[in-house]
């Protein structure tokens, strides 16, 4: 972008001497510190524009300078929103692994064939130990 207005500006000067107040005899590096100081929203004291067509070329600069930074951004947000969805889905995947290790060790400690048959147990406990506590309150 920078090298891009960097040749328009230095085509208008040649085009038109008065399109610009040059400060001193123009140099390529100027327009290229003109174009480079109009990309960051600034201005040099050595190159001023100052007719419409120099005018309409440097404010074109700073609207091709906001579109970059938007450009910039959504894809820093993109990157960070998929760089977090890789990381849940690692997460995902561990807990998945560890809820089967938990599972199979269930299975094997009390020798139950699914994890439906282990709930279908706990509720007989707490059924057995609810009768038991409630035997005990009455007495």
């Amino acid at each position: 972008t920078v090298l891009s207005f960097t040749a328009i500006n230095l085509g208008l000067s040649k085009l038109d001497p008065q399109a610009f107040e040059i400060i001193g005899k123009p140099t390529l590096f100027q327009f290229f510190h003109y174009s480079f100081s109009a990309l960051l929203f600034g201005s040099i004291a050595e190159i001023t524009h100052v007719r419409p067509i120099s005018e309409a070329a440097f404010m074109l600069e700073e609207f091709a300078a906001l579109v970059l930074v938007v450009i910039l951004a959504s894809v820093l947000v993109f990157v960070r929103n998929d760089r977090q969805v890789r990381d849940l889905d690692a997460v995902i995947a561990d807990l998945q692994e560890e809820a089967n290790r938990a599972e199979s060790r269930i299975k094997q400690t009390y020798r139950l064939n699914s994890i439906e048959e282990a709930r279908a147990e706990i509720a007989k406990l707490q059924g057995i130990f609810l009768n038991i506590f409630e035997w005990l309150s009455r007495n």
